[in-house]
C-alpha cells in the first residue's frame, strides 16, 4: 500500500512539477521577448538620436568653416572634401548625399 502511495504522489509530484516548470519557463520566454522588442525599438531611437546628433555637428562645422573662408574657391573645396571624408569614414550614405548637396548649396551662394 505504501509503494502504491509512493509512486503515485511521485508521479501527481512529477506532474506538479513538469506543469510548474513550463508555466515558468513560458512566463520567462514570454518576458524576454516583450524586453527584446523593447531594447529594439531603444536602439533604433538611439540611432536616429545619433543620426540628429551627428547631422547637428555637420552642419555647425560647416558654419564654423564658413565663417572662416577668406581666400576663395580654396579653402571652399576643403570644405567639401573635409565633409566628404567625415560621412564617408562614418558610412551615413544618405547623409553623406544631403550634406553634400547642402554645401553645394552654400557654395553656390558664396
Amino acid at each position: 500500500m505504501y509503494q502504491l502511495w509512493y509512486i503515485v504522489s511521485g508521479f501527481v509530484g512529477y506532474l506538479l512539477y513538469d506543469g510548474i516548470s513550463k508555466i515558468i519557463k513560458e512566463f520567462l520566454i514570454q518576458s524576454l521577448e516583450v524586453v527584446k522588442l523593447k531594447l529594439r525599438s531603444l536602439k533604433q531611437w538611439l540611432k536616429q538620436l545619433h543620426l540628429h546628433l551627428f547631422m547637428v555637428l555637420l552642419m555647425y562645422q560647416l558654419h564654423q568653416q564658413l565663417n572662416l573662408i577668406q581666400e576663395g574657391y580654396k579653402k571652399q573645396f576643403f570644405i567639401l572634401f573635409s565633409f566628404s571624408v567625415v560621412l564617408e569614414f562614418f558610412d551615413y550614405q544618405n547623409i553623406y548625399v544631403s550634406a553634400q548637396n547642402t554645401s553645394y548649396v552654400f557654395l553656390m551662394k558664396l
